[in-house]
């Protein structure tokens, strides 16, 4: 949380990570907590209230895939950091629950495909 703080941050978690909501509830840091992306319903037409927590199910899943393939293809020059290259060497979709930071890139690249429109401004005190 502080990481998130200091870069006024959204965080996008998985559904089932509920201990973390209530704790982000009761400490009053829920609204750093991105809404479900709309690339995770079925109908995008059928986005209902402010939902938080992004499903793992395979749909979601392989998009998370195609999003980090398609980051690495254009940006895997810059991983610089050895662990995360070897973790993209070796998954699979088979053995996906062993690789906890391919999983957080996929959560990363889900958020940053919703945040992506945002155009920033300018913040006037």
């Amino acid at each position: 949380m502080c990481l998130v703080l200091y870069y006024k941050a959204m965080i996008n978690i998985e559904a089932t990570r509920v201990s973390m909501l209530t704790w982000a509830k009761e400490k009053g840091y829920y609204g750093y907590f991105m809404a479900r992306p709309k690339a995770t319903y079925p109908d995008i037409n059928k986005v209902g209230k402010r939902t938080v927590g992004t499903p793992a199910t395979a749909v979601v899943i392989d998009h998370q895939t195609d999003l980090i393939a398609n980051f690495v293809e254009d940006y895997g020059h810059n991983i610089w950091f050895e662990d995360m290259l070897d973790e993209l060497n070796r998954y699979t979709d088979e053995n996906k629950t062993h690789f906890d930071m391919v999983a957080a890139m996929g959560m990363a690249e889900l958020g940053d495909e919703e945040l992506g429109s945002l155009v920033p401004t300018k913040v006037v005190k």
